[in-house]
């Protein structure tokens, strides 16, 4: 691993900015020699967007190493008379060269001259009644219609009322009488914290308690293969910016499935393509939907395991399906296992032999949300195996990555060791508390009449009722809510393939639990 230097890592940047002052080369990026001409003959300076010719570099790669120029409106005039005097693409060689020559010129004195203001000047060789401007200001990564759905409409306004519900979709272990001792705050009252240490990959302390960590679940991973995040939400993040282009890559996705993966493929400008899980008794990969879904732009195959909400963990066929797959079409495999440590059985949940043969790129996500119960240390990781080239050039590629966010607190990577040491008998306590629920959920569920049955699950937070689909899910949901003061999710939320379904937490206090449920059972009943 390359060590980061005062102001970050980033490889490659200095030796394309040859005629540029040392302060300046890691902030603007200089096309050396190789500018032929402006592709387009057109440079927008206002919004620092460089067109270049046919011969010279992708500006999407350059504008995505950081590329960026502000210059004076004394230099954007000139620019602009000497690229007035540019012929047409037609002209011959010599007149090629020229304008390469003044081009390079210009650029070499732009970024050379004093940096003043940002310039609201349009260099261009079109009529001003001729240049289209946008109309748009926001981005369409964010959806226009951002108004809640009915019924998140309806619990907004419940509880700005003070009405008492009980809530079965909570999610936040800290709000259901798990006790914390107040000895873990003690990690982060560590005086090393107050010296920063940037490091792209995160301390190396941090590093290797969560090697172990692995290695206490039968996984060998080197430290240095292993990339701390602020979040798991940022290892998807940083995966996406490593594997895929914008607006031309997919990643596909499981369903049922956490509703997150759609915001965060739109963030991240990827097309979302989904999978079905099919459930026969037990969930499963349906291969023949997953290659239908596959497209030459396929950069990810995406899977959780135990999956949210259905439980279901990976099983030894799906793994070799997917990792088969990835390993053939040379794409990566990204595997999200914040829930492995809380299985509903007795014995843990064990990696299924195709994850531990090496054959294609896999990248394992986790976090001190679920695995330490500490939803409030923002803290994930990224743990890289497969073939060793690949793995090597992944590292490499991230590290440029992650050095250029540095997102990750120093207070939590010092405290990170001894918070993964000390948290096991918080996730006992979570442990014990979803597999009481769930055995309490299947037996009301068995003395009760009202046509409903708990899916198969291995592990996890929640559990998957399947209702009499007599009325829809909002309508059951919404009544269950007004009526009954109960929180459950329906199952649209997580684009189940057809209804009924309601998804509830395992979380909550047992009184409260089954409660909830008792409250779901005579309001089925009586539909």
């Amino acid at each position: 691993m390359r060590e980061p230097g005062a102001a970050g890592f980033f490889p490659g940047r200095a030796d394309v900015v040859p005629h540029v002052h040392r302060q300046q080369r890691h902030s603007v990026i200089l096309v050396q020699d190789h500018v032929q001409a402006v592709r387009q003959r057109e440079l927008r300076v206002g919004d620092l967007d460089f067109h270049f010719a046919r011969w010279g570099p992708d500006p999407t790669a350059l504008r995505a190493r950081g590329a960026r120029l502000q210059v004076s409106d004394h230099a954007a005039s000139d620019c602009r008379q000497r690229q007035g005097r540019c012929k047409s693409e037609e002209a011959d060689d010599r007149q090629h060269r020229t304008r390469h020559e003044s081009f390079t010129h210009q650029i070499t004195k732009l970024f050379n001259h004093q940096i003043t203001k940002p310039c609201t000047h349009r260099i261009t060789n079109l009529p001003d009644h001729q240049i289209k401007y946008s109309t748009r200001m926001f981005s369409r990564r964010v959806p226009d219609d951002r108004r809640p759905n009915r019924l998140a409409a309806v619990l907004a306004d419940l509880r700005r009322r003070g009405v008492p519900l009980i809530d079965l979709t909570v999610s936040n272990p800290t709000r259901v009488g798990i006790y914390y001792p107040e000895t873990l705050l003690a990690a982060l009252a560590d005086a090393r914290a107050l010296t920063y240490r940037p490091e792209p990959f995160g301390l190396r302390e941090a590093r290797e308690a969560v090697a172990e960590m692995y290695l206490r679940r039968g996984v060998r991973i080197a430290p240095d293969r292993i990339m701390l995040t602020a979040s798991t939400s940022e290892a998807y993040s940083l995966l996406f910016k490593l594997l895929c282009d914008a607006g031309q890559s997919s990643v596909l996705t499981p369903v049922p499935s956490y509703p997150l993966f759609d915001h965060l493929t739109r963030l991240d400008a990827v097309t979302d393509r989904r999978y079905a899980l099919a459930y026969h008794g037990a969930w499963e990969v349906e291969c023949g939907d997953l290659d239908r879904a596959w497209t030459p732009d396929t950069r990810a195959v995406l899977a959780v395991s135990p999956n949210n909400p259905t439980g279901s963990a990976l099983t030894a066929r799906d793994a070799d399906e997917l990792v088969n797959r990835c390993a053939e079409r040379r794409v990566a495999l990204m595997l999200d296992e914040v829930f492995c440590d809380y299985p509903f059985a007795e014995a843990p949940l064990l990696d299924p032999p195709a994850l531990e043969r090496g054959d294609c790129l896999l990248f394992r996500l986790g976090g001190l949300s679920k695995t330490a119960g500490l939803p409030q240390l923002k803290l994930g990781w990224i743990a890289v195996s497969g073939p060793t080239r690949l793995v090597d050039e992944a590292a490499d590629r991230l590290e440029l990555i992650c050095d250029t966010y540095l997102s990750v607190s120093m207070p939590v990577q010092v405290a990170a060791p001894a918070l993964l040491a000390a948290t096991s008998p918080i996730r006992d306590q979570i442990r014990d508390r979803v597999r009481h629920n769930y055995r309490a959920l299947h037996r009301a569920v068995a003395e009760s009449d009202a046509g409903v049955s708990v899916l198969a699950a291995d592990g996890g937070w929640s559990a998957v009722l399947r209702v009499p689909a007599i009325a829809s899910e909002e309508a059951l949901a919404l009544d269950l809510l007004t009526r009954d003061g109960v929180v459950a999710h329906p199952g649209f939320f997580f684009d189940f393939p057809h209804e009924a379904f309601l998804v509830v937490s395992l979380l909550p206090q047992p009184d409260t639990f089954a409660r909830g449920v008792y409250l779901i059972l005579e309001r089925v009943h009586a539909a």
